[in-house]
C-alpha cells in the first residue's frame, strides 16, 4: 500500500499575505505562522479556525534568526506559543502569545543580552568574540546555541528569580579549514547536521558533540552527473540543508533553487553501518546501494543510483 504524506491546507487572509516574510516557520504543535520579513520584522499570524480576519502581530527587532518553542511534553499553554528570538545585536529574547479569540498578542517574558550571553562563555574560561549565533533549538525553557561555527553552548533561561545558567559547553571536532566554510546546520532528533560550502557535512551527536559521519557532497555529485551527462552544480551554490524528521533524507538547497536528496540509510547501510541515535551501530544482512536522490528543477525530477563512496575528510 503506498503511504500517503498528510498535507495542511491553510488559508491565509488576503490583508495577511503583504505581510508576511519570506522566511516562515509554522508551530508544529499550535495554529500560528510566524516569518522573517527582508528588513528583520518578525510577523506572527495566528491560523485559529473563526478568528477575526487572521489576527497578528508584528515585532519590529530586527531579528536575524527565530524558532518556536517545541512544546511536545511542555509545561506552555496550548493557547500561549512561545518563540525565541536573535536579535540583529545578539540578544536572545523570549515571547509568548495569547491566541484566545483568534487574537495574536506578543508579550516579551525574557531578554539575554549580548553583553550577558558574552559572560556566560567568559565563566567556562573561554575568552572569545562573539561572532556569528544561531539558535538551534527551543524546548522546555532550555536553548541550544551554535557560536562563532564551532562551539555548542546549552543554556537554561530563568523562572521566576532565578539566573540563565550553562547546563554543556564544547567545541566540535571541526577541521580546521571547515570552520569559516560553515553555512548552514540542522539540529534533528539530538543529530547536528553542519554543511560546508567546501561540499562536506558533517554529522554528530549533539550530547557531547561526538563526530559520527560525514557526507562528501562533491564526489557523489560528481558520479550522479556523470551518469545523468550534465553539468553539477557548483559546490559554492549550496545554501542550505534540510532534514527529514526521521533522519531518513537529507535535502541540500542551493541558489539556483535546485535540490539534491540524499537517502542516508542507503548511503551509511553501504558501509554496513546506520546513523541511530547518535551512534554508528552495526547492521545486519548485506550492504544496500550507496545513493538515493533527486534533484529538483523548476517541475522536473532526476534520480540515479550509485554504488561508489567515500573514504577520507578532507
Amino acid at each position: 500500500m503506498a503511504r500517503v504524506l498528510p498535507m495542511l491546507l491553510v488559508p491565509v487572509p488576503a490583508e495577511a499575505t503583504g505581510r508576511l516574510g519570506s522566511r516562515a516557520q509554522l508551530h508544529r504543535e499550535q495554529e500560528v505562522l510566524g516569518s522573517l520579513t527582508a528588513a528583520g520584522r518578525l510577523q506572527v499570524l495566528s491560523l485559529v479556525p473563526g478568528g477575526r480576519g487572521g489576527g497578528g502581530c508584528s515585532l519590529d527587532g530586527p531579528f536575524r534568526q527565530f524558532v518556536w518553542e517545541d512544546s511536545h511534553n511542555s509545561s506552555t499553554p496550548t493557547d500561549k506559543p512561545r518563540l525565541l528570538a536573535l536579535s540583529e545585536n545578539y540578544d536572545l529574547l523570549i515571547y509568548e502569545f495569547n491566541l484566545k479569540g483568534g487574537r495574536c498578542d506578543g508579550t516579551i517574558l525574557y531578554n539575554c543580552s549580548e553583553e550577558m550571553l558574552q559572560k556566560l562563555i567568559e565563566d567556562q574560561n573561554v575568552s572569545i568574540s562573539l561572532l556569528s549565533l544561531r539558535i538551534l533549538s527551543f524546548h522546555n525553557n532550555t536553548s541550544l546555541l551554535f557560536i562563532n561555527k564551532c562551539i555548542i553552548l546549552h543554556i537554561m533561561f530563568p523562572e521566576r528569580d532565578a539566573e540563565i545558567r550553562v547546563l554543556n559547553y564544547f567545541t566540535l571536532p571541526l577541521p580546521i579549514q571547515a570552520v569559516d566554510s560553515i553555512i548552514d546546520m540542522q539540529l534533528c532528533r539530538g543529530i547536528l547536521f553542519v554543511l560546508s560550502a567546501l561540499g562536506w557535512i558533517y554529522i554528530f551527536d549533539i550530547v557531547g558533540g561526538t563526530h559520527v559521519a560525514h557526507v562528501d557532497l562533491a564526489l557523489h555529485q560528481e558520479d550522479i552527473c556523470d551518469e545523468q551527462q550534465q553539468e553539477p552544480a557548483k559546490i559554492s551554490s549550496f545554501t542550505s540543508l534540510k532534514v527529514s524528521q526521521d533522519l531518513d533524507v537529507v535535502v541540500i538547497v542551493s541558489s539556483s533553487n535546485s535540490a539534491i536528496a540524499l537517502n542516508l540509510n542507503l548511503y551509511f547501510s553501504h558501509d554496513i553501518f546506520d546513523l541511530v541515535g547518535g551512534q554508528m551501530v552495526v547492521m545486519q544482512g548485506q550492504p544496500s546501494p550507496l545513493w538515493s536522490w533527486a534533484s529538483f528543477s523548476n517541475t522536473q525530477l532526476l534520480s540515479a543510483g550509485m554504488a561508489r563512496r567515500h573514504q577520507h575528510l578532507p
